[in-house]
């Protein structure tokens, strides 16, 4: 598995927290989260929903994109990438160019990439243990590098 994805409700709406390997997530894994994720965004509209995405490297393909671009239908979201990886972060600006929401962030620039998102402080701890749970079935080496629970 390349990819997994858990969605969380938060006061400020619904947040998806994302979390991939080196490798190209299968069409059956952006499936599932473009269907949880257009679901969610049908239901609060697409302004209330953000996405919080950890990368060693693995990004979504052009055909995956262009799903992304569908599912949104005109609509933007707000979404935040943590990754070093210099292909995720081209895919991320081809991303911005159709949903200027989304910004990519560097390890070293985690905080940022936090306070990305409107998180309640009570939120954090959720948020940290959804990451945990996700790490055991995607090992991403970022998780490694930065703190869940500072802000």
């Amino acid at each position: 598995m390349a990819l997994t994805h858990a969605k969380l409700d938060i006061q400020g709406g619904v947040l998806f927290v994302v979390l991939q390997d080196k490798e190209r997530a299968s069409d059956a894994e952006w499936a599932a989260l473009m269907a949880d994720f257009g679901a969610a965004g049908r239901r609060k509209g697409f302004a209330r929903v953000y996405g919080m995405v950890v990368s060693d490297g693995g990004a979504p393909t052009v055909t995956q994109r262009a799903n992304l671009r569908e599912t949104l239908a005109g609509s933007s979201f707000n979404g935040s990438v943590l990754s070093k990886s210099v292909l995720v972060r081209g895919a991320v600006t081809a991303m911005s160019w159709f949903n200027p929401g989304i910004k990519v962030f560097g390890p070293d620039r985690y905080a940022e990439w936090l306070k990305s998102v409107p998180l309640q402080q009570e939120e954090l701890g959720v948020l940290k243990e959804t990451v945990a749970k996700l790490n055991e079935t995607v090992r991403c080496a970022t998780i490694g590098e930065v703190k869940l629970t500072e802000r």
